[in-house]
């Protein structure tokens, strides 16, 4: 998963994933705040889990860009010869990307499942 997370980071810009997932894990956190304070601990336990997430990529791009790498960035998709080239060398990405997006939402969807069964459920006993 980390190499799949480096070669995203890689290929978007290091600096700009890194920057991105930073202010998505703060606006994460805040809202991890709020719901949680204010007693939802469904979407408050979402919204942690988001910044969690979206922690492993800010610390790995860290990494790396404290290792003097910057990625290929954006610049790197302006020709079809630069876009084929991704392609031949990345010839997985798309798949890459919808296993981290499962894995990266997976356990959430386990714990909305698990919490509106258990809300349905005293619900209905209570009819």
């Amino acid at each position: 998963m980390i190499e799949r997370i480096r070669d995203h980071n890689n290929l978007n810009g290091i600096r700009f994933a890194t920057i991105e997932f930073s202010i998505i894990a703060f606006v994460g956190a805040v809202l991890t705040l709020i719901m949680l304070v204010l007693g939802r601990w469904a979407p408050g336990l979402i919204f942690l889990g988001i910044t969690a997430n979206c922690l492993v990529i800010v610390v790995t791009g860290a990494y790396s860009w404290r290792a003097g790498k910057v990625g290929t960035g954006w610049s790197s998709l302006r020709t079809k010869l630069q876009r084929d080239q991704i392609t031949r060398v990345h010839p997985h990405m798309l798949l890459d990307t919808v296993i981290l997006v499962i894995a990266l939402l997976l356990p959430f969807v386990v714990v909305v499942a698990v919490l509106f069964e258990t809300f349905t459920a005293k619900s209905r006993s209570k009819r």
